[in-house]
C-alpha cells in the first residue's frame, strides 16, 4: 500500500517567521520578518507572549497577501489543550483544525491544510505552529525559574511562530506530496534526550517514503529533518548512510540550522514546534527561490511526551511526518 499522498495545485502562497531573543542572534535572523525583544513580548506573562507571537506572524503573513479571505486555518503549539492555538484563532471567524504532533506539527498541520485543498479552486488555507521556550520548560521540565541543571543533550524550545498561507492558484512552490508517520517507541524514557528518542520514527518515515517508489532518493536535492539537534542527527546519518552512502552531505536538521550551537548557550539545539516551521520559512524556502534546491523532502519530528506518564517510567513515543516541496516556476 502507497503511504505517499500526492496533491494537485497545492501551493504556498506566502510565509512569514516572528522569532524571539536567542533566535534573532542566530544563523538564520536576516531571514525571520520580526524578532523580538525579549521572551514576555511586552505582555503580563509568557502564554499570551506566545499568542501575540503568532499574531504578530498573522499580521506579518496578512501584509504579504493581496487576498486575505481564509477558508480554513489548521495549526497547534505545545501548550495542553492547544491553548495558544485556541486563543489565537477565537478572533479569526475561520473554520479551525487544531493538531498536536508535538514538534512535528509544521508538516501535520501542511498535510492536513494540503488535503483541504486537494483538487480544489479558488480556496485558502492559513497553516501556523508556535513555540516558546519558558512555556515548554514549565510543562514538560522544569521553570527556568528553578535553575535546574541540564544535560548536553538536552535541546532548547524555539521561541517563535510561524504562518503559511496555501492556495489553489499556481504559485513557484508546490506542494507535491506527503506522508502522514507513524507512532514508534525506541523505549527511551529520558526527557532531556528527545534527540535519541525520534531518531527511529524519522528513519522509518523517510525509509518507506523512499521505499514507495514514487519519488527515489535521487529525486530530492536534499532532506531536512527538525528536530533531532546535533545528537538525533549524528544517529539518523549512521543509521541512514547504509542504504544511502551520501547522505551526510544531503540531510541537515532544523535544530542545528537555526542556532549557532558552538557559540549559543543552545546545548544540543533547537526543538519545538518553532522550530521546524521558522527553519522553513527563514531558510529552506528562500533557499528555493534562489535556487539552490528544486525538490526538497522536509521531515519534522515529534516527541509524544507526557511528564504525568514520564514518572509513571513510561517511555516516549514519536513520530514524524513528510512534505515535498517542488519549485515549479
Amino acid at each position: 500500500m502507497n503511504k505517499i499522498i500526492f496533491y494537485h495545485n497545492v501551493y504556498i502562497e506566502q510565509y512569514s517567521t516572528v522569532v524571539g531573543p536567542i533566535e534573532s542572534e542566530g544563523p538564520l535572523k536576516d531571514g525571520f520578518d520580526l524578532c523580538v525583544s525579549d521572551l514576555y513580548n511586552g505582555c503580563d506573562n509568557y502564554e499570551h507572549a506566545e499568542i501575540s507571537l503568532l499574531e504578530d506572524a498573522y499580521d506579518c503573513l496578512l501584509s504579504k497577501v493581496k487576498d486575505k479571505r481564509f477558508d480554513i486555518c489548521v495549526g497547534g503549539d505545545l501548550m495542553n489543550q492547544l491553548g495558544v492555538s485556541s486563543y489565537f484563532v477565537r478572533q479569526l471567524q475561520i473554520p479551525f483544525i487544531g493538531c498536536y504532533a508535538a514538534c512535528s506539527n509544521s508538516t501535520l498541520a501542511i498535510n492536513l491544510a494540503s488535503l483541504y485543498l486537494n483538487n480544489q479552486n479558488n480556496q485558502r488555507a492559513l497553516v501556523f505552529t508556535s513555540s516558546h521556550y519558558a512555556n515548554a520548560e514549565k510543562q514538560f521540565r522544569f521553570p527556568n525559574e528553578y535553575g535546574i541543571q541540564k544535560k548536553d543533550t538536552v535541546t532548547s524550545t524555539v521561541t517563535g511562530a510561524g504562518c503559511i498561507s496555501l492556495c489553489n492558484d499556481k504559485q513557484t512552490i508546490q506542494i507535491v506530496c506527503g506522508m502522514f508517520g507513524e507512532v514508534y517507541d525506541a523505549l527511551e524514557t529520558d526527557a532531556n534526550d528527545m534527540g535519541s528518542a525520534m531518531v527511529m520514527a524519522c528513519y522509518r518515515t523517510i525509509v518507506q517514503f523512499f521505499a514507495d517508489g514514487a519519488i527515489t532518493y535521487q529525486d530530492v536535492d536534499h532532506i531536512f529533518t527538525g528536530d533531532l539537534s546535533s545528537i538525533g542527527k549524528a544517529l539518523l546519518i549512521q543509521m541512514l548512510e547504509v542504504d544511502y552512502q551520501d547522505i551526510a552531505s544531503k540531510l541537515e536538521d532544523c535544530g542545528t540550522i537555526i542556532y549557532d550551537i558552538d557559540n549559543q548557550k543552545v546545548f544540543a539545539g533547537g526543538s519545538g514546534c518553532a522550530c521546524s516551521m521558522c527553519t522553513l520559512n527563514a531558510y529552506i524556502m528562500p533557499s528555493m527561490l534562489e535556487g539552490k534546491y528544486q525538490r526538497v523532502l522536509v521531515v519534522a519530528t515529534g516527541a509524544l511526551l507526557n511528564p504525568i506518564m514520564i514518572q509513571q517510567k513510561e517511555s516516549i513515543p514519536c513520530i514524524a511526518h513528510a512534505i515535498l516541496l517542488e519549485k515549479c516556476i
